[in-house]
């Protein structure tokens, strides 16, 4: 029934996704995965409202094939294909690379046409090319055979008029064909994915957002692991000296919110101004700051089942104290991703309109980390901030 689905919709465009780690998976573990990645891909169109698409899994092949419903809905041009790829490899975890292709039935005159129809969009004067092609199935052909007599094509019809040279090593440009038995699927772009697991697999964790692109990062690095999480948020107001951390909390909720394969998005605010201002901003220190978040963590999350805590950090505040292992009075671990990393050279996807907010920033503690002279607070005074700290669980997904 697939493959007459499919005879009917030859030369339509479609999207591959690739996936690596998962697939170095017992057989029984990689299903469970795989079927997690579809179902994250799938929660990922809803809320882009896109849902025309057939999602199947191909496992001798190692491809998630994204097919649209000719059915239910108007075909999206490769234009707009090409745009829903690129918003798959940006914003789903556990997946390598995304790519829109044409697919055609296997065919040498087929193939050759739509490979010239490529050729002639996109290839650009006095430029190099080359054509790669893998082959899945029994064939007559090669997959040398037919790199040599579509490159060949290219260069006879368009060399002349566009000063083309052929570069098999580093080419401009590079169209790739991938052929499985009955079909042929022709593309020439390839979006890079973040790698990692499918969310859902991995168990559920709570995050510490206060504004700093650091614990952006360590939340975003455990999900690329494949857990999700629910974000804990410290927000702080100063009216008097302008300061507030809420717009970029608002920009980091919204990412979490989009990327997590989660219908209805949950946070837990915590009032931080008030904490704040009982510390003192002359006695406020990076670890007195971790100190108090991670007790309140305690409170919100006592009697649940959380795999762990994420937190991010300063690379030279760590250089002054040693960071906690775990929660007090459980045996929760906690997260710190970049302790090891440097945050300007991890693959993540804050930049452009993020920054940091108060945490880091204006906040002293920055600098009242490395002054020996100001005294931490005592334990007393810790569980005192704990327990009086007011926090609310926000299940409209609106901050």
């Amino acid at each position: 029934m697939l493959k007459l689905l499919y005879f009917f919709m030859s030369d339509i465009s479609e999207i591959f996704v690739r996936f690596s780690e998962l697939a170095l998976k017992s057989p029984y573990v990689r299903h469970h995965m795989e079927k997690q990645l579809s179902l994250n891909i799938r929660l990922f169109l809803e809320k882009r409202e896109i849902p025309n698409f057939h999602i199947e899994i191909s496992r001798s092949w190692g491809r998630i094939i994204l097919t649209q419903k000719i059915a239910e809905h108007k075909l999206l041009s490769f234009k707009e294909v090409d745009s829903v790829a690129q918003d798959i490899a940006y914003n789903v975890f556990g997946l390598t690379s995304v790519s829109p292709v044409i697919r055609v039935e296997t065919n040498i005159d087929l193939i050759k046409k739509k490979v010239l129809e490529f050729a002639k969009k996109n290839l650009k004067k006095n430029s190099t090319f080359a054509v790669r092609v893998k082959r899945f199935g029994k064939h007559d052909f090669t997959s040398k055979d037919l790199e040599v007599l579509l490159g060949g094509e290219i260069y006879d019809k368009y060399s002349e008029q566009l000063n083309l040279k052929v570069d098999l090593t580093q080419p401009d440009y590079l169209i790739m064909i991938e052929v499985k038995d009955n079909f042929t699927f022709v593309y020439d772009q390839k979006y890079i994915g973040f790698g990692g697991l499918p969310q859902g697999t991995q168990g559920l964790l709570v995050s510490i957002l206060r504004g700093s692109l650091a614990d952006a990062i360590a939340a975003f690095l455990m999900c690329k692991r494949g857990v999700i999480t629910i974000p804990i948020i410290f927000s702080y107001s100063d009216e008097k000296n302008n300061i507030s951390n809420k717009k970029e909390l608002k920009k980091q909720l919204e990412y979490f919110a989009l990327v997590q394969p989660k219908q209805k998005p949950i946070f837990f605010e915590v009032n931080f101004t008030k904490i704040l201002e009982k510390i003192g901003l002359d006695r406020i220190k990076c670890s007195t700051c971790d100190r108090v978040c991670l007790g309140i963590i305690e409170r919100i999350i006592e009697g649940q089942n959380k795999k762990g805590v994420t937190l991010g950090n300063s690379d030279t505040t760590l250089l002054d104290w040693n960071p906690e292992m775990k929660l007090p009075n459980e045996n929760i671990p906690i997260y710190y991703p970049l302790i090891a990393l440097d945050q300007q050279t991890v693959k993540h996807p804050f930049h452009d309109d993020f920054k940091n907010s108060f945490c880091l920033d204006s906040c002293p503690g920055y600098i009242n980390q490395q002054n020996k002279e100001i005294k931490p607070l005592t334990d007393n005074e810790i569980s005192e901030l704990v327990a009086s700290a007011d926090y609310n669980l926000i299940t409209t997904g609106e901050f």
